[in-house]
């Protein structure tokens, strides 16, 4: 009989991980940090399956770093599939030692697939462009500030804080497209997306570096990773609208002026949006149906590793 596979959960915090090995039940709190990190994982079972984890946005990086570079594969999954699952499980108390548990478990039971981990070049490229999506966050603030100060000398300093951030934004950007020009899988990749009408450099090089799963799942799974799957309401007899959530709030929120700019300018796109409008739907329904068909040629394109034909369309 073989020997039932292990996985190990790992709840992650900013100053520590609790892990539990499924189903030997053992259990480690280390600090999150490289050297405390690299001792714990040479002290490992050799025949871990999956180290299972919830994508934290940043804490989880490190140990899953640590943990692929040693050789074991690394999941990392959304929180609310973790949460779903305990609820499922009839677990409703939430600890870090339970948490780590409840992830172990998941993996067993789910067999999420393995994560394709960043490299150097690919984590430094999202650490840039999340830094310009930072930057014009910035700007827009300081903008809201000049246009609600009645004081001269605060306008100024405002005015001047502007000029700044937007010297800073020029030169992230640039940094941005001497990376991706440096590299020639993703300048191709650059010229593949902006081929649709109404995606823009900015929309690409956001999908290049924070979505790179692009091109090699479903549409269902790009709409889920994007926070445009629709979800309904129901219990009982009750119905409720159909809402989306979650999802990667960078890829959504350039996804959203894409479809904006499609609407306007891309004719397959815009007649879309007119046939759902002429049949009574919402407007911000009706862009979001734009997304979620814009996405979907997206990922077509990158799947095939082709310019956007409107014939083919």
């Amino acid at each position: 009989m073989n020997a039932e596979k292990k996985y190990l959960g790992i709840d992650v915090s900013k100053n520590s991980i609790y892990a539990f090995l499924y189903p030997t039940g053992e259990e480690w709190i280390v600090k999150n940090e490289p050297r405390e990190l690299a001792k714990w994982i040479k002290m490992l079972p050799e025949d871990i399956e999956l180290a299972v984890m919830e994508a934290t946005g940043k804490f989880e990086q490190l140990v899953a770093k640590q943990l692929d570079m040693a050789g074991i594969s690394v999941s990392i999954v959304n929180p609310r599939l973790i949460r779903s699952f305990a609820h499922f499980m009839g677990i409703s108390a939430k600890t870090d030692k339970i948490d780590a548990r409840v992830i172990a478990m998941f993996g067993n039971t789910r067999k999420p697939d393995p994560t394709k981990l960043p490299n150097e070049m690919e984590s430094s490229l999202k650490e840039l462009v999340i830094r310009r999506v930072q930057i014009v966050d910035l700007i827009k603030e300081e903008k809201n500030h000049l246009s609600t100060s009645n004081d001269k000398l605060v306008q100024n300093d405002v005015k001047e804080n502007i000029e700044n951030l937007k010297k800073r934004l020029d030169k992230i950007e640039a940094q941005i497209k001497t990376m991706i020009n440096e590299n020639p899988v993703w300048k191709e990749k650059v010229k593949i997306l902006t081929s649709i009408i109404g995606v823009g450099i900015i929309t690409a090089f956001s999908f290049i570096a924070t979505f790179p799963e692009l091109g090699s799942i479903s549409r269902k799974e790009a709409a889920s990773f994007a926070g445009l799957a629709p979800m309904t309401r129901q219990s009982g007899d009750r119905h409720g609208k159909s809402f989306t959530q979650g999802g990667r709030k960078l890829i959504r929120s350039v996804l959203f002026m894409a479809a904006l700019s499609a609407i306007r300018y891309n004719k397959i796109i815009a007649e879309f949006y007119q046939r759902l409008i002429a049949k009574g739907k919402p407007k911000m329904i009706a862009i979001t149906a734009c997304m979620r068909k814009l996405l979907t040629i997206l990922n077509a394109l990158a799947r095939d590793n082709t310019k956007w034909n409107l014939a083919k369309i």
